[in-house]
């Protein structure tokens, strides 16, 4: 049944040398983007005894990812992934080490990126089409938050995608967090290095999601 988001598709143009050329070696997202993009999946599927504390510890070894960084990463999950969840991974941390530090070195990083908000008035009129009150809700929720320091814009987007990746929500949303993503600079084949990372836990999901992307790129 339509619900009217179908004005939220998204279609983007490859780079011509890209298309051109199909032998370029797969894209590689840097260890911390990879650390954080596990660390948002085991969040959304709840995986905290099998994987979630060792991922924490390595990420946040010497010169990697601080606790400040996995605080900011939650926050930025809680309206896509659920409070329930992300406050379970809260209590983890804290269990895990004590106590939270206190904001320091992520407090003092930019957010940088391109846009203001998360959802341009294009999308945000078509979440009106659907219920003007849950469009309200999901523009408060999200406006400062993409605009917090500790993570970049682009890490954020490519967070939020693994969380519609993992969770299988690959309807008008994911086509608008495509775009998002598009707009911070990740280009189709870091999408698709995002996809087979994620693949290894759910296939289906993967084999799902790339059809989304073809659906709304082609």
């Amino acid at each position: 049944m339509s619900i009217g988001l179908e004005q939220l598709a998204w279609r983007a143009t490859p780079c011509p040398e890209q298309a051109a050329n199909n032998d370029t070696p797969p894209v590689e997202l840097s260890a911390r983007e990879v650390a954080l993009i596990e660390i948002a999946a085991d969040v959304v599927t709840g995986a905290f005894v099998s994987s979630f504390d060792a991922r924490v510890q390595t990420a946040t070894a010497p010169g990697g990812l601080t606790q400040d960084h996995i605080r900011e990463l939650l926050r930025h999950l809680t309206p896509y992934a659920g409070l329930s969840v992300t406050a379970i991974a809260f209590e983890r941390l804290v269990e895990n080490d004590g106590a939270l530090p206190a904001e320091s070195e992520a407090a003092g990083e930019s957010a940088t990126g391109a846009g203001a908000a998360e959802y341009s008035a294009w999308a945000l009129e078509g979440f009106q089409s659907v219920d003007p009150v849950f469009a309200g809700q999901l523009h408060r929720y999200t406006e400062d938050l993409w605009e917090r320091p500790g993570l970049s814009k682009r890490e954020r987007a490519l967070v939020t995608l693994a969380t519609d990746v993992v969770s299988n929500a690959l309807g008008g949303l994911f086509s608008v967090h495509l775009a998002l993503a598009q707009r911070n600079g990740v280009s189709l084949e870091e999408v698709a290095a995002i996809i087979r990372l994620l693949g290894e836990r759910a296939p289906h999901h993967g084999i799902e999601a790339f059809e989304a992307v073809t659906a709304v790129t082609a």
